[in-house]
């Protein structure tokens, strides 16, 4: 998942919290990841020898890796992430050495516009500088805009400010705790539900229709494909498994009537 929109908008937060309640995971920022920290990197040992050690997405093959500022990473840097968004490995061919780890890593981006604020008169492409290619290997693209609301602004300047209070002993109103949603995801990460052939059918009409919308489109800049259809299935799957069902079930009447 990529989350974009203007700063300011907890995305960095949104990360650190992520990064308390699951187990394997680890947090780095776009400004200080490089191809080798994040993928195989060659270490050179006093003696001489170079040995290969794994980065941050092999290190968190099935967990979590979360990346702030994915926006400021070089694009060297960044083109090394195909591989393991694509394929779920890391591959590394230099100095004699040849090795692919396994990258099974779910990762978690944040990234600001390229203008400081985010257009909404542009395509999305236009406001990143990232590439399409690999914009289109996320699963959900989770937009934040920092629209002037007179009663949410107020909400969250008094959340701010209640920060800055040093009352260690404040008692937050909370459902769960860190350790009982840990608990719970790591249980749903567990299941494996299943597609009905209902829901097949109605996954395939909802990419048909995607399709239909990107053909339609003149100034497209991130085609829907094959990738788009995987992102649905694992998406669905998802929503199942954080529901704590057993098989995935089809949208709610009110979305169905405007997928129609």
């Amino acid at each position: 998942m990529l989350m974009v929109g203007d700063p300011s908008m907890a995305k960095s937060e949104i990360l650190k919290s992520a990064k308390k309640i699951t187990l394997k995971s680890l947090y780095t920022s776009g400004k200080g990841a490089t191809a080798a920290g994040l993928t195989i990197g060659m270490v050179k040992l006093p003696n001489g020898t170079q040995v290969a050690q794994a980065g941050v997405l092999p290190l968190c093959s099935g967990g979590f890796a979360l990346i702030d500022e994915f926006d400021k990473m070089g694009r060297e840097d960044r083109s090394s992430m195909h591989e393991a968004m694509e394929q779920q490995t890391v591959s590394i061919a230099k100095a004699g050495t040849k090795m692919t780890l396994p990258a099974e890593a779910t990762i978690l981006a944040a990234a600001n516009p390229k203008f400081g604020k985010y257009d909404s008169d542009q395509s999305l492409g236009d406001n990143l500088e990232i590439p399409s290619p690999l914009i289109s290997r996320f699963d959900i693209i989770w937009l934040f805009l920092d629209d002037v609301h007179r009663d949410k602004d107020r909400a969250k300047a008094k959340h701010i400010i209640e920060s800055f209070k040093k009352n260690d002993s404040k008692d937050y109103d909370t459902y769960l705790t860190d350790t009982e949603l840990m608990s719970v995801l790591n249980y749903a990460r567990e299941l494996e539900p299943v597609l009905n052939d209902e829901t097949v059918e109605r996954i395939l009409k909802l990419y048909e229709k995607l399709r239909e919308l990107g053909r339609e489109e003149q100034q497209q800049k991130l085609p829907v494909g094959v990738r788009q259809l995987e992102a649905i299935v694992r998406m669905s799957t998802a929503h199942a498994k954080l529901m704590l069902r057993s098989h995935v079930l089809q949208m709610l009447e009110p979305y169905r009537n405007k997928l129609d």
